[in-house]
Parts: C-alpha cells; structure tokens; sequence
C-alpha cells in the first residue's frame, strides 16, 4: 500500500517521526509506482482527449448539426456531467 508522501501538519513522510521520510522519490517506488502512473496516464489522456474544447463549443456544433438551442445546451450539460463522474 502505497503510504502518503505528506501528514496533515505538513512534514513529509508516512509517520509522525521523521523515521520513514520518503519525500518525492517516494512516488516511484515499488509500491507506489502503479498509482502513480495511474494518475499520470489519467491526466495524460484528459488533456490529450480535448475535452474541453466540446464542452466550450458543444453548444454551437449541436446546433449545427440540426438540435434547437436548448437541446444543445442541455446535450452540453450532460457531456459536463458526465466529465465530473
């Protein structure tokens, strides 16, 4: 199990002492080092997708494509939704 690499009073490493401080290299360890690339390759592919871009303009391509102004937005808020789950 990776352990977190800051306590809630700010010093670094797993324990309240500082035995155990790990600091940043922390992440790439053994046990770490799955989670870290999860995180890593999930923000990869979220900025990678563009998103955003759909959410931005999602109103004016729904409309192009033949949905009425509050179809679209509501298709836009769904998307939106979606992202946050």
């Amino acid at each position: 199990v990776c352990q977190p690499l800051i306590n809630s009073d700010g010093e670094g490493g797993a324990a309240s002492s500082n035995e155990g401080v790990v600091g940043w290299r922390g992440l790439l360890t053994r046990d770490c080092r799955r989670a870290t690339l999860i995180g890593v390759l999930m923000n990869f592919f979220q900025q990678a997708s563009g998103i955003n871009v759909v959410v931005y303009f999602g109103p004016k391509i729904f409309t192009q494509l033949g949905f009425g102004k509050e179809s679209s937005l509501l298709i836009t808020a769904g998307i939106g939704v979606v992202q946050v789950l």
